[in-house]
């Protein structure tokens, strides 16, 4: 999509710089996108659209990962997504749902990436509310039933703060 977003490139190319000097990094959904984009993994539309609260199941190299670390291994995680990536060279699959079978990846103990939102709030959910309505389906709820219970966004944020001190150890 580098025509409607040129930033895209740069974007990337700031990626594969932190990659080569081996800073830590950490991509949630669009994020997580683009880094198995720079590192050479295709980036395509996923079969579903997922929006809402869907489980997340972690695989066995997701248990023995310090990265993910403290992680259930099954828990309902706040997604928005509609496209998904491959897994990039050298990194390992570490979770999937029903809906998305590649939902994290790590990569040299210092790359973590999310296709889910552990990050949002519920206020951050009511703004994104006021810009997009998106149609009920199979794997999109409404937003009513996503800020129905508010305490799942706490559970999610976390396990953020979870990853991030994970990250800052490794």
């Amino acid at each position: 999509e580098y025509a409607a977003h040129p930033w895209l490139r740069a974007e990337k190319a700031f990626i594969l710089d932190a990659v080569h000097a081996k800073k830590k990094l950490l991509g949630i959904c669009l994020g997580a996108q683009l880094i198995a984009g720079a590192l050479g993994a295709p980036v395509t539309r996923n079969a579903h659209i997922e929006i809402g609260w869907h489980p997340v199941t972690m695989n066995a190299a997701a248990r023995r990962s310090r990265l993910f670390d403290g992680f259930p291994e099954t828990y309902t995680a706040l997604h928005w997504h509609g496209d998904t990536f491959e897994i990039p060279p050298d990194a390992t699959l570490l979770a999937a749902s029903e809906a998305c079978a590649h939902q994290a990846y790590e990569r040299d103990g210092r790359i973590a990436a999310i296709q889910f939102h552990l990050e949002v709030t519920a206020a951050n959910a009511r703004i994104w509310f006021e810009h997009e309505r998106p149609v009920p389906s199979r794997y999109v709820q409404t937003p009513e039933d996503i800020l129905s219970d508010i305490g799942r966004f706490a559970e999610n944020n976390r396990l953020m703060l979870k990853l991030l001190e994970n990250l800052a150890a490794a």
